[in-house]
């Protein structure tokens, strides 16, 4: 089932640029990109409902639009919407995704994706943390930063192995759309990330609560800057064929 949520005009994330719309990321699909749940970050829209369905059949999907506002002189006008945020429940499998695309004009693909909560759904056993452990080490190798806890503990990784960690560690591993959690000095040498928190109730029980936050940190960046241009050349052309009568231009004397 997938339900359509238009919210209206918005801002670009990382506050970098100009006022339009919540942004994303976008990039073509690599075989190390971090996923969560079978989505994967660089995954097109119809990539995401894809992998969703086939994970679970009885999947729900919500999509948010989104659309930037431009000025031409005289008046606000405003792009087509665009897909901003998709909500991928799963009530068979148990949990939910908060998945977030790139903007246009590079737009369509998948920059960020966050799990939160419990399991849910009809599941009744939950893996012990040391097995969620393991099953992510034998997936993406040992994490580049390790906070253990008595109970549970946070994980880091980063890919391209060889890209800076961008994230400002000392204080919070929050993968959020905040420039203030990142060195962007030079966004290009920015690695992907990959975090997760596992929470069990007891030191060694069960996992029933998690966090999981792919991030793309360079192409939320690049597309930024990508809509921005196009903002204003939108803006640009905008004025230049705007009628030069219309009321406004020169005040009423």
């Amino acid at each position: 089932m997938i339900r359509r949520i238009n919210h209206g005009l918005c801002a670009v994330a990382f506050t970098l640029l100009v006022a339009c719309a919540p942004v994303a990321l976008a990039t073509a699909a690599s075989a190390d990109r971090f996923e969560v749940l079978g989505v994967r970050l660089g995954m097109t829209q119809s990539e995401v409902e894809a992998s969703a369905a086939s994970y679970d059949p009885e999947v729900k999907t919500t999509i948010k639009l989104s659309r930037f506002s431009y000025f031409d002189g005289w008046k606000s006008k405003s792009t087509d919407d665009f897909t901003k945020t998709m909500i991928v429940a799963f009530p068979a499998k148990g949990g939910e995704l908060e998945v977030d695309f790139s903007p246009p004009p590079d737009g369509g693909r998948v920059v960020r994706i966050s799990r939160r909560g419990g399991y849910g759904g009809r599941k009744t056993e939950f893996p012990p943390y040391e097995n969620f452990l393991q099953s992510l080490i034998q997936k993406y190798g040992e994490p580049e930063l390790e906070r253990r806890r008595s109970a549970g503990g946070e994980l880091l990784w980063a890919r391209p192995v060889d890209k800076k960690v961008c994230l400002n560690t000392e204080s919070s591993w929050s993968l959020t759309v905040n420039e203030t959690n990142y060195d962007l000095s030079k966004p290009d040498e920015c690695a992907r990330l990959l975090y997760y928190n596992l929470e069990p109730g007891t030191p060694g029980g069960p996992v029933q609560r998690l966090t999981a936050v792919a991030i793309d940190v360079a192409e939320i960046v690049r597309t930024d800057l990508a809509a921005s241009a196009w903002l204003k050349k939108l803006s640009d052309e905008a004025r230049a064929t705007r009628s030069p009568t219309t009321p406004g231009d020169a005040p009423d004397l």
